[in-house]
């Protein structure tokens, strides 16, 4: 693209958002009307007139407004992205443009309001920088439960044939139809959902219901979730279901033993079996405590180095954010119409968390731009093979529809961030504290 003698203003909004200002020369608007004139003589058909024969009063006569709609569109996307470069701006979302209406033979000014990545002076020494991290403790008691866990997943279900009511423990197979605040589901009727009996199954409160019902029976059920309910979306709502009770599933729970052992993996002994269960509940402790010590060091740099992020981001991340939970609405057999879970209050509910992510993020980077911390090719071959230890995973699996290019820039971000988490827990001095009760 060549370049164009552009008037270029601009401005702060904000820490987080430019305000451009361009001008184009007449000149350059008068040679570019031509330029498309000449073109559009070549190939435009008029009644009366030999192809490439047509006067531009004519053409102007019939095509003035598309032809300079056209010309305005392609001088303003490629002025924008002349003056972005030369003024060193980058935007984080498409801008929001403004423009006057063109008169031919005048210079011609339209503005632009762009976001921009925010500028993070970190006045901190990381060697100074104190946090608590949770003492590593794994006791019987925790190597217990993840064997029940286990015992409990390798449970086999038998169908009950007495006649007897639901009770806590069974499993129950049930078709259902709902709406929320009197909105139906988007799947109208859900077949053979089979959920255990126990009280964080389904929705709060749901599985209660069912209790002392029997097979055959069809009953309606109305859930009120808590306020303080993790998904947002549905908090506080009420729930309505027609649910039919098919079947009454017992769950039968194999012996605790040396064949239990061996049957759920190459184990010779119930005592081989507990020590790997021992290894993996250590290493979930691990990982839990070193996200909370994580999440407290990022949150500790931007108590004393705060600022904004912008907003686009965030609405992104928002979107990102109800998403999943929608997802995960749609693994229990609840599927809500998307339009349904965009209203103000759900997103409000999301902002808090979708903004830490995001300042996170730019924050990690900025730390990591700062000490020279960088991702080699080798490190993101390795991280591939970590998250995909099946030979069948390749790269769009783990990746889904993003090109070779978008997933390794993901995957180099997020060892990027690792690494720059790594750095910081180096540099903190770490007091070790008791696990709270």
């Amino acid at each position: 693209m060549e370049n164009t003698n552009l008037t270029i203003t601009v401005k702060d909004v904000s820490s987080v958002e430019k305000h451009v200002q361009i001008t184009i020369p007449a000149d350059k608007i008068c040679r570019e009307l031509d330029k498309y004139y000449r073109d559009l003589r070549k190939s435009v058909k008029i009644k009366g007139f030999r192809p490439g024969r047509v006067p531009r009063s004519i053409l102007e006569r019939f095509y003035k407004k598309q032809v300079e709609n056209e010309v305005l569109t392609q001088l303003m996307n490629e002025t924008f992205q002349q003056a972005i470069k030369e003024k060193n701006i980058q935007p984080v979302s498409q801008p929001i443009i403004d423009n006057d209406k063109l008169e031919v033979g005048k210079d011609f000014t339209y503005s632009a309001r762009v976001e921009v990545y925010p500028r993070i002076d970190l006045e901190i020494d990381f060697t100074e920088l104190e946090v608590e991290q949770e003492k590593l403790y794994v006791t019987e008691a925790d190597v217990d439960k993840y064997l029940e866990e286990i015992r409990n997943y390798h449970a086999q279900l038998k169908n009950v044939e007495d006649d007897r009511p639901i009770r806590p423990g069974d499993f129950v197979l049930i078709d259902f139809t709902g709406e929320l605040e009197g909105v139906p589901f988007k799947e109208r009727v859900v077949k053979d959902k089979l959920i255990e009996v126990k009280p964080d199954a389904f929705l709060p409160g749901f599985t209660n219901h069912l209790i002392g019902l029997r097979k055959g029976i069809t009953r309606e059920i109305k859930v009120v979730i808590p306020e303080d309910y993790e998904q947002k979306e549905i908090a506080g709502k009420t729930f309505t279901f027609q649910v039919t009770v098919k079947e009454i599933k017992e769950k039968v729970i194999p012996s605790l033993d040396d064949n239990f052992a061996r049957d759920v993996g190459e184990f010779e002994s119930l005592s081989e079996l507990k020590e790997k269960v021992r290894e993996e509940v250590t290493s979930r402790e691990k990982q839990r405590i070193q996200h909370e010590l994580h999440n407290s060091i990022v949150q500790k740099i931007l108590e004393n180095n705060p600022f904004d992020v912008p907003s686009s981001l965030v609405e992104k991340q928002i979107d990102y954010l109800i998403e999943q939970a929608r997802m995960q609405l749609k693994s229990r057999g609840i599927q809500i119409d998307p339009a349904g879970m965009v209203n103000r209050e759900i997103r409000e509910a999301y902002r808090p968390v979708a903004e830490f992510q995001i300042k996170r993020s730019l924050l990690l980077r900025e730390i990591a731009k700062r000490e020279g911390i960088e991702v080699e090719p080798a490190e993101i071959k390795e991280y591939m093979k970590k998250i995909a230890p099946s030979s069948r995973q390749n790269l769009n699996g783990i990746t889904g529809d993003l090109s070779k290019e978008e997933a390794n820039e993901r995957i180099k971000s997020k060892i990027l961030e690792e690494k720059a988490l790594a750095f910081l827990t180096e540099k903190a001095k770490i007091k070790m504290v008791e696990k709270p009760q």
